[in-house]
């Protein structure tokens, strides 16, 4: 919506502009907007007055002097109008009218974000138009066109005698305004339970490893090792694979959730219960869920456990370039892209998320393993895409250093149980009782929880009092009532990063901006000030000096279908 104007620009002299100025600047506006109103109803039909603007249909121009005699009394006392004379522009608010006479106020529009609205009264009296403000007063003679919508013409005084001035006045529409709900089926207080599909075992890459699923049974962790440990003799060519989750709804983008099992980087598939669970609990909400295997297994010392990890990460990349580049088949949102992992699912979540070139573990220099074993975010396959990780769940996860945090916002929910001996609750060595000699000394969910304070990043630590390792499942593998009460907070936390959106700000003077890029539909509301000026995610507005709160709001939907109401309060200069 734009404020419009009718009629010419008159670029005035040093003395014209001298004279208006000692008379207020705006005395003649201000006269010739009352005999604006009056004009726009003085001689229509009464099945014409209009109650808005119907810029769509031709009107009846009308011409109008000051010999005419007028009725104030038919003025629409609830019409704003804009108006331009010269230099000066401004908006009209007539107050009160009676069959000769009418009171309002003008509103002068400049470069600066305040107005000050100037009182004026309009009198017919012995054939005159009598125009009063303050103590000025003013004998008016003018000659108009007009319609109910616009009015043009030129005016000027007995007093000031300088040439008529030309004159236009536009009557003045809000641009409109709704509160929009999100419609999306996750961000209900009461979400339905969506339909979804399933595929499976999609290839997402391929690369040298020794085994990428190895399903957890009954059987205790070293005869697990045992049977495997042949397998870790020599490597193959392995199909990297997950199972994707989409809901069949009616919009056309969905977050992501990329879901990393756990096993200590030698047991898990990506079909355990506790993934498939959460892939379809997540699904009917309405996001597109996805559960990865990824390379696992390692001999029996440091560098090759190191090495596993270093894999394992690479294979959580692939697949995030995987979905990211196939965003438009699969209806994935790639602004909304989230991890969850568990154990060593959440090692490499977490690794995935903050490893960077300048912030990860020595021994990757160290070992020279991008030069080894590929670069850790273009191995697997050739997509070449980029993403970005908007929060994460990490449970029972840990990191080798807390500087790999430096310089980060990804917001970050962790579960840890305080008993935990495997990956150490606070900070420690893995697997307390083997020692270092396998493993290097690392940061756990409280630490790291610690630390994001610090950094002022935002985050959530639920500590899973007196309980050990990957408290959420029993002893066959199916979740409990643990797992639930995890799932309920992960869900809560993920909600409330969908919900947030950026921010309004004040460009300059009069200029406004919403901070936030995505942005499908948005419209804007100014209480206690007029819009100048709306062109999407920016806004140009006057603040009235007369009103007790100003306040800027936006409203509207972002591309993925999320709603966003934001508001600022504007202070009185």
């Amino acid at each position: 919506m734009y404020v419009k104007f009718f009629g010419n620009q008159l670029v005035m002299t040093k003395e014209i502009i001298f004279k208006i100025l000692n008379y207020r600047h705006i005395v003649g506006i201000l006269a010739y907007v009352a005999l604006f109103s009056a004009a726009c109803h003085r001689h229509l039909p009464e099945e014409e007055e209009p109650s808005v603007m119907k810029s769509t249909v031709p009107m009846e121009c009308r011409q109008m002097d000051q010999h005419d005699l007028p009725d104030f009394t038919t003025t629409d006392t609830s019409a704003l109008f804009f108006g331009k004379i010269g230099r000066q522009q401004g908006f009209v608010k007539v107050d009160v009218t009676g069959t000769n006479f009418m009171k309002g106020r003008f509103f002068p529009v400049d470069s600066s974000e305040w107005t000050t609205p100037v009182a004026f009264e309009i009198h017919y009296m012995d054939g005159d138009y009598m125009f009063r403000s303050g103590d000025k007063e003013l004998t008016l003679r003018f000659n108009v066109t007009y319609n109910p919508i616009f009015l043009t013409g030129t005016f000027h005084t007995t007093l000031l005698k300088f040439d008529p001035q030309p004159v236009s006045l536009e009557k003045y529409e809000t641009p409109f305004f709704t509160t929009y709900h999100s419609t999306r089926n996750m961000l209900l207080d009461e979400p339905e339970e969506l339909p979804y599909q399933i595929r499976k075992d999609v290839v997402y890459g391929r690369a040298k490893g020794y085994w990428v699923s190895n399903p957890e049974n009954e059987d205790k962790f070293a005869k697990i090792i045992a049977k495997s440990i042949l397998k870790t003799f020599r490597e193959k060519e392995l199909d990297l694979t997950m199972d994707i989750y989409s809901p069949e709804d009616s919009m056309p983008v969905h977050p992501l959730i990329l879901f990393i099992h756990g096993g200590a980087f030698y047991i898990g598939d990506k079909g355990a219960e506790t993934m498939a669970v959460w892939c379809r609990h997540f699904a009917q909400l309405g996001y597109v869920t996805a559960s990865i295997n990824y390379r696992m297994g390692f001999k029996p010392n440091k560098l090759s456990i190191q090495q596993c990890g270093y894999g394992a990460v690479q294979d959580a990349h692939a697949a995030l370039r995987y979905l990211t580049a196939n965003a438009k088949t699969l209806g994935i949102d790639t602004s909304c892209i989230f991890l969850a992992g568990t154990s060593a699912g959440a090692i490499t979540a977490l690794a995935t998320a903050f490893w960077t070139p300048e912030n990860r573990p020595d021994f990757i220099v160290e070992n020279n393993f991008e030069n080894r074993l590929g670069g850790l975010t273009s191995s697997g396959n050739s997509d070449s895409v980029r993403f970005r990780i908007r929060a994460l769940a990490n449970m029972w996860g840990a990191l080798y250093d807390l500087g790999e945090l430096e310089g980060q916002q990804i917001p970050v929910i962790s579960f840890h149980g305080t008993a935990d001996y495997i990956v150490p609750y606070d900070e420690g060595i893995p697997f307390t009782t083997l020692g270092d000699k396998l493993f290097d000394k690392m940061y756990g969910s409280y630490a790291i929880h610690r630390e994001l304070n610090r950094l002022g990043v935002r985050n959530e630590m639920y500590p899973l009092e007196k309980s050990g390792h990957s408290p959420y499942q029993d002893k066959k593998g199916r979740p409990n009532e643990c797992y639930y009460y995890i799932q309920s907070h992960i869900q809560e936390f993920f909600k409330q990063e969908l919900l947030h959106t950026g921010s309004i700000r004040r460009v300059k003077s009069q200029y406004f901006t919403m901070d936030q890029p995505d942005i499908r539909i948005i419209h804007w509301k100014a209480e206690g000030g007029f819009i100048l000026r709306c062109e999407g995610r920016n806004v140009q507005v006057v603040w009235r000096k007369d009103c007790p709160i100003h306040r800027l709001t936006a409203s509207g939907l972002r591309e993925n279908g999320t709603a966003f109401t934001k508001t600022i309060l504007i202070k009185n200069k």
